[in-house]
């Protein structure tokens, strides 16, 4: 597995997790429970109703930034700290793992707000909620799967970052 496909490959999942998760919950979901009316005029009812929607959005935008900033230090500080690629892959899968629960938590406030205000059910309408749960229960198979596969072979699944010094060694000619 290429060093780059999983340092850069991961934020980028976590990233485009995040990014279906605020548009998803903080505008698909309120158009799909009142389908009727514009989002200016759920956010007004809402604000009439004693809750805000912008404030409710900007919060899903910081919680899915607060998991691409875990993702992005877990690849630098992966790649300082020499850590094998399996340890950094499990980090990154270890984030999207935590994307079903945290989605939940984030969504249930505006979820809560929207029913109450509107008097529908708290339920989700999109089918994007269903896609960020199955990305969270492939990713914990996976994870699963790298944690096994590193403990029953006593070794890392992906073999570990040789040092610069290593890598000299190996291509200076001793003659």
């Amino acid at each position: 597995m290429p060093v780059r496909a999983v340092v850069v490959g991961g934020p980028l999942l976590v990233a485009l997790y995040a990014g279906v998760m605020v548009v998803s919950l903080g505008w698909l979901e309120p158009r799909a429970a009142v389908p009727d009316l514009t989002r200016t005029e759920i956010a007004q009812a809402l604000d009439d109703f004693g809750s805000d929607l912008t404030a409710l959005t900007w919060s899903l935008v910081i919680v899915g930034l607060i998991g691409v900033g875990l993702s992005v230090a877990a690849s630098t500080m992966g790649r300082r700290a020499r850590l094998s690629l399996s340890a950094i892959a499990t980090l990154h899968l270890g984030l999207l793992v935590l994307g079903a629960p945290v989605s939940f938590f984030a969504a249930f406030p505006l979820g809560m707000d929207v029913a109450d205000a509107f008097g529908v059910s708290g339920g989700l309408r999109t089918p994007w909620h269903l896609v960020l749960l199955c990305v969270s229960g492939i990713s914990a198979l996976a994870l699963l799967s790298l944690l096994f596969s590193t403990t029953r072979t006593g070794t890392p699944a992906t073999p570990s970052q040789k040092s610069r010094a290593e890598k000299r060694a190996t291509t200076i000619d001793h003659r």
